[in-house]
């Protein structure tokens, strides 16, 4: 595996982390764990046997799930900031 792989993943990882009570080793057993379940269901070439389908991938879902991320608020709304309105708010700290 090349450095800006293993760097990406990394990176990956410690988002995860930041994102859940786990720390990063757990992060990472995490991903191991997930990669091996995938391969014993589906075969070791099949790419849910690989740990970066569960950093960087279609399996970053599953992998968030099982870590116990606390999703950021705009994420439940596809990544975009929810509007709220706040013009009552704004009315009344200006009287």
């Amino acid at each position: 595996m090349d450095f800006t792989t293993r760097d990406r993943y990394r990176h990956a990882i410690e988002k995860i982390a930041k994102r859940s009570r786990l720390h990063e080793a757990d992060v990472a057993r995490k991903a191991i764990l997930l990669a091996g379940e995938g391969a014993a269901g589906n075969g070791p070439d099949d790419r849910a046997a690989h740990v970066g389908f569960y950093l960087i991938d279609k399996g970053l879902p599953r992998m968030e799930r099982a870590a116990g991320v606390r999703l950021p608020f705009s994420r439940p709304f596809g990544g975009r900031q929810a509007v709220v309105p706040c013009t009552s708010i704004w009315a009344r700290s200006r009287c």
